[in-house]
């Protein structure tokens, strides 16, 4: 880490906190233009680095050590250690981040006890598998119009839109929770259990059978939405990431 990223850093924990310059130097007892220069050049004296540290109410190893890790770089020198860095977002949101989590978990089982009631016949009257019996393909997909297509199109038309309203719910949210932890590491966790969870209750449900073919819902959910969860998590992660930046720096 170079002294330019070290002064990033102070600048980042500032931001963080929604502090000003001023409020930072008022904190910590030092003079405007000592922050000022911590985070141009990362130059500090050992008493400004106590203050500062005080003021952040953190160890002031935690800061030496950023600094002692700068001076170990030499001049010019290229360090390609990877580092998490925190994405700003305000303290104040979590909960409500938190509780519109919980809803899409409510709204994903009242969503399957509701389906499982409702549709319930469909556990035991399904269409039989091509393999169990002795007809052709035409003949199956007789038998299928004949006794099944319309049950299974109304089944379709009922959890179609909202499977799309979870894939949409599922990308969006966890893409927040991302930005209101800090990194989007947590965003695609959060991406990843709340999906593994969505297909685990999905699966509980009625199979969608066609008249060749047949598909556990979760499969249905996960091949005809993932572009959809994917593009939205994207797409909330990167503009959400550069509208909490130019936020921060209208603040700092």
């Amino acid at each position: 880490m170079g002294r330019l990223e070290f002064a990033g850093r102070i600048k980042q924990m500032r931001r963080l906190r929604s502090w000003s310059q001023s409020h930072l130097a008022e904190a910590a007892g030092i003079d405007l233009r000592t922050v000022q220069r911590l985070e141009r050049d990362g130059n500090s004296s050992p008493e400004t680095l106590l203050a500062v540290a005080a003021a952040f109410d953190v160890d002031v190893q935690e800061l030496t050590s950023l600094l002692y890790a700068s001076a170990e770089s030499a001049p010019g020198e290229k360090t390609w250690r990877w580092e998490m860095k925190k994405w700003p977002f305000p303290a104040t949101a979590g909960r409500g981040v938190i509780l519109t989590g919980v809803a899409y978990f409510c709204l994903l089982a009242g969503f399957c006890l509701y389906t499982g009631f409702a549709w319930s016949e469909l556990y035991q009257n399904r269409p039989p598998a091509k393999t169990m019996v002795s007809l052709s393909e035409d003949e199956v997909i007789a038998v299928f119009d004949a006794k099944y297509r319309r049950i299974y199109e109304d089944y379709h038309s009922f959890f179609r839109p909202f499977l799309l309203s979870l894939a949409l719910y599922l990308g969006i949210w966890s893409a927040v929770f991302g930005l209101w932890r800090g990194h989007w590491l947590w965003g695609l966790g959060a991406l990843a259990a709340g999906g593994l969870l969505s297909v685990v209750a999905l699966s509980l449900l009625p199979w969608m059978y066609f008249p060749l073919d047949q598909y556990p819902l979760a499969a249905l959910w996960v091949m005809g939405n993932a572009f959809t969860i994917g593009a939205s998590w994207l797409l909330v992660t990167i503009f959400g990431r550069l509208l909490l930046a130019d936020r921060q720096a209208e603040r700092a």
